[in-house]
Parts: structure tokens; sequence; C-alpha cells
């Protein structure tokens, strides 16, 4: 090793070393917006795959909407409720889906997708908070989904909601519906 390599290497390890800490805890905080933004995007690529005969797609498209309108009241200052009610109402609608279906692969992500916002919301709630008696009647509904998968944790360097993306893509790409991937 010459000098010069010598000088260049060491000057970006120090690069590296002085950004170190906020890029390993990149994959340590939840990002909630984004993680809801790729479950709105994962129900409207499962809408693209599913029957269009399907009983439970105007449902779907009424609870990816509700959620949507959702978020917006909740980035302008809106309760954590409703959100939390509109992502447990897409639950609800994802659990008549019949796990024999071609995309019940997808379905099972995005229902764990749908847990880990549900969750980040919870561990950000003062102790004490109950929850609503709408979430309390959603929580009573059997989601067949539910478990099925986990989700991977992400990178190094990768965010919830990339490894989240990253996830879906391969379970559609498994099920031979590379159209629904993003």
């Amino acid at each position: 090793m010459n000098r010069r390599s010598f000088v260049r290497n060491a000057a970006g390890a120090a690069a590296l070393l002085s950004v170190a800490p906020s890029v390993l805890l990149t994959g340590c905080t939840v990002d909630i917006t984004g993680l809801i933004n790729d479950v709105i995007t994962a129900g409207e690529r499962i809408l693209r795959v599913a029957e269009p005969n399907a009983p439970w797609l105007g449902q779907l498209i009424a609870a990816l909407n509700a959620l949507t309108g959702a978020e917006l009241t909740w980035k302008s200052g809106g309760a954590v409720q409703v959100i939390e009610e509109a992502l447990a109402t897409v639950q609800d609608v994802l659990a008549v889906i019949p796990l024999t279906a071609q995309y019940s692969g997808l379905i099972d992500v995005l229902v764990a997708g749908i847990d880990a916002v549900l969750e980040a919301f919870s561990a950000q709630k003062k102790p004490g908070v109950a929850a609503s008696p709408t979430m309390m009647a959603h929580a009573a509904v059997q989601n067949p989904h539910r478990g099925r998968v986990a989700l991977r944790k992400p990178g190094l360097l990768q965010s919830h909601s990339q490894a989240f993306r990253a996830q879906f893509k391969s379970t559609a790409q498994a099920a031979g519906l590379p159209q629904a991937a993003f």
C-alpha cells in the first residue's frame, strides 16, 4: 500500500466513522408514515391481481380509501385512534380472503405490515391509555392470515419500509405475480 492509497482509505474510514452512529441506528426506529403508505400501496397491488368478481373487492377498496383519509387526518393533527381503526378495518376485510388464493402470501405479508404499524403506534402511547372499544371489536375478528409470516428485520442500511417492500416483492415473485411487486 502506498502513501496515497493509505491517506485515501484513512479519509474514507474517518468519514464513515463520523456518520456511523446515525447509519447504525437507521433500522431501530419505525417510520410509521412510510410503513402506512407501504400498506396502502400493498393493498392496491393486491387489487391488481385479485379476481375482478371477488366478493370482498369493494370492501377492500373502501377500506383502503378510508385508510388514506385517516392518514391525512392523522398527519394534520388528528387522533391516532382514527388511523388505528382504519388499519384494523383493512385487516378485517383481509380476514375473509381465502388462504388458497394465489395471492394469499401477499395478504400474509400485508397483515404482518399492518400489525407492525399498530405495534409502532402502541409503543408510542403513554402507559395507562386503553384501546378504544372499536379497536377491541376489531381485535375479536379472527384473521387466518395473522401470524403466518414474520416481517423481516431491516438490514444495516435498510429502513423498516424498505424491508417490507423487499419482502412483499419477493413474495409476489415467488407466487408468480410480478405485477403485484413494488
